[in-house]
């Protein structure tokens, strides 16, 4: 497969033209393209608005038309895969994930995958039940302290519009997303620059994910908090938990925490157990608004004082090349 680069369309363009515009980069017909695959798209707003697209493209003698195109926008490209680990037999003692964010949720779908039924355990409600309490705090302030926009099922990014930007370059990644597209989520997060679902989507996905973890012969537990483990000769045996029925022990030999940055309370006790520690650094981010007519002056040449019927046609000259080197 060879990946191209830099292709552009404008917003409404067929983007079935890309089959086109690859074919003359590699300098070959449409008809040699035998599968053409987008791997990414983003916006270029910094003259005429446009999209940007790299595209994987398959064809016939793919060494000679490397070897003839000179073109810096054409490279080689290999997709990283993820390959499921081999099933196993059923444990005795299934593994136990704590927290049911994205993290959460992953791990237990994959063990649920490979047969080990793992018990995966959320303080917080199920994403249905936690959008009714979070819904009641908008409206009336009354706050659930374990299930609202930081805790519950889905994670605190449930109610951040999900976004799933990711620096990470893993096979890992496109596992997740075509994980996520299998479970109703729209297809083009797989290459988006920016990819989000949205949290009314998201809500079904993250429900559905649940629903194959037990169908897997995984088990799901709301309301129950870890609040602590017991090791013998440096082996882990068991793991205490609080639930609405009070505090029980489970047998645990593996043990997954993806508590995320909130459950500080859940980092206290770890600490106060004697699970060593380390920092980590993160970044900040700092949100800087400017005002609407002046993006619309740098970006369109013109201010928003327009009305709202004026704006789609100003919007459609603007995308045209002539006509908006006039306005």
């Amino acid at each position: 497969m060879l990946r191209v680069d830099g292709l552009k369309l404008c917003p409404g363009d067929d983007e079935a033209l890309l089959t086109a515009k690859a074919a003359k980069v590699l300098r070959v017909s449409p008809q040699q393209i035998l599968t053409l695959r987008i791997l990414r798209k983003s916006v270029d707003a910094r003259e005429e608005l446009r999209f940007v697209y790299a595209v994987g493209v398959t064809l016939t003698q793919e060494d000679c038309v490397l070897k003839r195109c000179r073109d810096k926008r054409v490279s080689r490209y290999a997709p990283k895969a993820y390959t499921l680990p081999a099933p196993i037999s059923e444990p005795s003692v299934p593994p136990v994930v704590v927290g049911a964010g994205p993290a959460g949720l992953f791990a237990a779908l994959l063990l649920a995958r490979c047969g080990a039924r793992p018990i995966l355990l959320e303080r917080g409600q199920s994403v249905e039940q936690r959008q009714q309490n979070v819904e009641r705090f908008w409206r009336s302030g009354t706050l659930d302290l374990e299930s609202n926009v930081q805790f519950g099922e889905g994670g605190a990014g449930t109610f951040s519009d999900g976004k799933l930007y990711s620096g990470v370059s893993s096979g890992l990644k496109e596992f997740v997303l075509s994980s996520m597209i299998a479970h109703g989520a729209p297809d083009d997060i797989l290459y988006d620059a920016h990819p989000h679902i949205g949290t009314d989507l998201l809500r079904g996905v993250v429900k559905s994910v649940r629903e194959e973890i037990i169908s897997l012969g995984g088990e799901v537990r709301f309301n129950s908090r870890f609040c602590g483990y017991d090791v013998e000769n440096n082996t882990l045996k068991s793991i205490h938990v609080t639930a609405e029925e009070g505090e029980y022990t489970i047998p645990c030999n593996n043990l997954i925490l993806a508590i995320g940055h909130s459950s500080r309370d859940t980092f206290r006790e770890l600490k106060a157990l004697g699970m060593e520690m380390q920092s980590k650094p993160f970044s900040v981010g700092v949100r800087i608004e400017h005002l609407r007519s002046d993006i619309d002056i740098s970006q369109f040449g013109f201010d928003s004082t327009y009305s709202p019927e004026v704006m789609p046609a100003i919007y459609k000259l603007s995308c045209d090349t002539d006509t908006g080197r006039k306005l």
